[in-house]
């Protein structure tokens, strides 16, 4: 009777930690806990790439964009991943939603390892690195931060942060400012999902026009102050929530950074 209670206690944390790593990349609904305690089962390994249909052309050029994509990430955040990442490829766009839990992702990080949807892959363009460094930076944080903080980290920290990692600065913030103070914006909160999920849904925003403002906000902190982002990325890496890394970092508290920025163009 002990072990059955022991075993019960195993999965209920365990469950609560899955969810909390499913709220740090984004969402806590019911799909995304199902989709995160699905079995990874069915693939095949080709290096680092792991696939449900073999295609040696494809798992080519996945291995190259994620080596770019682990030296940008590493170069970013002056640390090495802990263990080598691994990419999942499944065969159809309804099997990449078993793993990510939506259609309209192009990758998602599940319980450690990287997915991408197929559709992206057979694309001959520059989307592939970007998508892998967007996705490397999830892994990394996941990697390096416990799951509690994780799951208070605000989900506009992270995917700005992501998608400023891969795609390099804003050229047009003031475009993106100007979105905003029509109404259709996001406000950077400063806790995450344990506190209050604060996500595209939550302020009417399609994912797209979430993870640009998001950017923006992001490359304007960069912009403002180099070196105080570094600082500011230094103590978020070493167990700082994001509202006191920003405040050490650049000597300003986020709401007045974001009044700054929107104030500025």
């Amino acid at each position: 009777m002990r072990r059955f209670f022991l075993t019960i206690l195993a999965v209920v944390i365990a469950t609560i930690a899955l969810l909390f790593t499913a709220a740090a990349l984004g969402s806590v609904s019911a799909r995304h806990a199902v989709a995160m305690l699905r079995p990874v089962t069915g693939f095949q390994q080709n290096g680092p790439v792991f696939q449900e249909v073999l295609d040696a052309t494809a798992a080519m050029a996945v291995d190259r964009a994620l080596t770019q994509a682990i030296g940008v990430v590493e170069d970013t955040f002056d640390t090495e991943f802990t263990r080598n990442p691994e990419v999942y490829l499944p065969a159809t766009l309804d099997r990449f939603k078993d793993f990510c839990a939506r259609r309209d992702l192009l990758g998602c990080v599940v319980r450690g390892r990287l997915f991408v949807t197929p559709d992206l892959v057979r694309q001959p363009d520059t989307r592939l690195p970007v998508l892998l460094t967007h996705e490397a930076v999830h892994l990394l944080l996941l990697e390096q931060l416990s799951l509690m903080q994780l799951a208070v980290t605000p989900v506009w920290f992270s995917e700005g942060l992501a998608e400023y990692v891969s795609k390099g600065p804003v050229v047009d913030e003031c475009a993106i400012v100007a979105e905003i103070r029509d109404g259709a914006g996001f406000f950077p909160n400063d806790t995450g999902w344990l506190l209050a999920f604060e996500g595209p849904e939550s302020f009417g925003l399609s994912l797209a026009t979430f993870y640009r403002q998001a950017h923006g906000f992001v490359s304007f902190l960069a912009r403002r102050d180099p070196a105080g982002f570094v600082d500011v990325l230094q103590k978020y890496l070493d167990g700082q929530s994001v509202k006191s890394a920003i405040n050490q970092g650049t000597g300003a508290l986020t709401e007045a950074l974001w009044r700054e920025w929107l104030a500025g163009c």
